[in-house]
């Protein structure tokens, strides 16, 4: 999305949203790691912060991308 369509959706791109620690329980006790950067990022999350188990989270989220689980379909 470029110019008008993200203008008309109200998103406002002057901005950087970061989670909070990924590692904390309230999160980790509900989502498995890759999962939950995986929603983050879909939720417009631009950095994610302290997820459990780096190098398999960075290949899920790659995987992910590659499927097409981070559009909105």
């Amino acid at each position: 999305m470029i110019g008008e369509e993200v203008e008309s959706l109200g998103i406002n791109m002057n901005r950087l949203l970061q989670t909070d620690a990924l590692n904390m329980e309230v999160i980790s006790a509900h989502f498995g790691p890759v999962d939950a950067v995986i929603r983050s990022v879909k939720a417009g999350t631009d950095i994610v912060l302290m997820p459990v188990g780096l190098p398999e989270v960075a290949d899920g989220l790659l995987d992910a991308v590659k499927i097409g689980q981070n559009s909105d379909n």
